[in-house]
């Protein structure tokens, strides 16, 4: 079977918003996506001001939601439709980006609906190549890729992430810019650069995994563990900034095209349901799921190449040991909690939601995770997620 890799262009370093400047002419039309949060910043003021004294017009939707639902993109499609642009920018975290791709979807093929099915957002792709508008995207945090992806992650309330997916949804060109996110708070930073972390381990370990997305994969994970610290200490590292930005952007491309597995399942759970930030939510995860699918072969021998890729020694027990021990030192050097217990949430809450929590990890990751998993495995790792006991079964 053929396989797509996808990606957009990508443009990255040092001011490299400037490329868009002189890619758009005197006679374009543009519409910007964004949030209030994101509009507030100095990088957004500038970026509008250079192009509305570059652009034919300038338009702006800024009321994207945290994780958007169905009736917002509706909205930013309607926008999209009463602007015709022809450049879509979307600049923001990933709900930001999510909400543009998708909206520009609904806007140039109206026949396209967002349709639910058991819980997991549906769409058939469609045979155009050559989309009215030229899509950018610009993020603005350090953790979904979502610049580099053709998926859409929104929220069916009131509390269920859905995915939509779509070839077409991909942007034309990324921007990897660090005066995006120098406003970006560290706790945020933080948690996004442990969901690019995630996503990175998790796509080297897909069943999906190929020899494109494994390269992308390993560079990702050895960016994280390498520039996070750093850029938490001091958020006015530009050099760190950009370090995880294209961390975030790899592992993006890595798990767009290798996508996986448990980690981001359990996630996704549990992360709308309790208000808890989703990239915060895969690194509180990410070393219980290592441990249960550590104890297949296969997935500890990718763990074990993954450690050898970051000179991390020993035989394959060993590195494979040391490696979790690596993430959870990195979860405490960040500030991240080492257990659901610790983030506040209580036993009461945490158990009323099991049933819940275990059939939307099955129903998202049994089919990508590399180690077989059942609705009693789910529960187990759940419970060692609130009450962070190793995964030793």
């Amino acid at each position: 079977m053929a396989w797509f890799y996808l990606s957009p262009q990508i443009w990255h370093g040092q001011k490299a918003v400037e490329t868009l400047f002189n890619n758009i002419s005197a006679d374009d039309r543009v519409s910007i996506v964004a949030d209030p949060l994101v509009e507030q910043t100095a990088f957004f003021s500038q970026l509008f001001h250079k192009l509305s004294s570059t652009a034919r017009s300038v338009e702006v939707f800024d009321s994207v939601s945290s994780t958007p639902d169905p009736s917002n993109i509706k909205r930013c499609a309607a926008f999209l439709s009463k602007t015709a642009p022809d450049w879509v920018i979307g600049i923001g975290g990933g709900a930001v980006l999510d909400t543009a791709k998708a909206a520009r979807l609904l806007c140039e093929d109206r026949r396209l609906k967002l349709d639910l099915k058991d819980g997991i957002l549906l769409q058939r792709t469609t045979a155009r190549r050559n989309p009215r508008s030229i899509l950018v995207a610009i993020p603005t945090t350090t953790g979904t890729g979502s610049e580099a992806t053709c998926g859409m992650v929104l929220k069916d309330p009131p509390n269920d992430v859905c995915l939509l997916a779509s070839h077409q949804a991909l942007a034309q060109y990324a921007i990897l810019d660090p005066d995006a996110t120098a406003s970006l708070p560290r706790e945020i930073l933080a948690s996004t650069a442990m969901d690019a972390l995630g996503q990175s381990i998790e796509a080297y370990t897909s069943n999906l995994k190929n020899d494109f997305s494994d390269g992308h994969a390993l560079v990702s994970i050895k960016l994280v563990f390498e520039w996070l610290r750093r850029a938490y200490k001091n958020s006015a590292d530009a050099e760190a900034r950009l370090k995880l930005q294209n961390a975030a952007c790899l592992s993006g491309l890595a798990f767009g095209n290798a996508p996986g597995g448990l980690g981001h399942s359990l996630a996704d759970a549990f992360s709308s349901r309790f208000n808890f930030h989703h990239g915060r939510a895969v690194g509180v995860v990410l070393p219980y799921v290592m441990e249960f699918n550590s104890a297949e072969s296969n997935c500890r021998s990718l763990y074990a190449e993954i450690a050898h890729y970051l000179r991390i020694g020993g035989d394959e027990s060993k590195k494979v040991r040391n490696l979790i021990s690596k993430v959870r030192a990195l979860q405490r050097a960040v500030k991240l909690p080492a257990s659901m217990r610790r983030a506040g949430i209580s036993k009461a809450q945490w158990e009323s939601s099991m049933e819940h929590m275990v059939h939307r990890t099955l129903e998202d990751g049994i089919m990508k995770n590399r180690r077989l998993f059942d609705v009693q495995d789910a529960a187990r790792i759940l419970r060692c997620v609130w009450n962070g006991r190793h995964v030793h079964f």
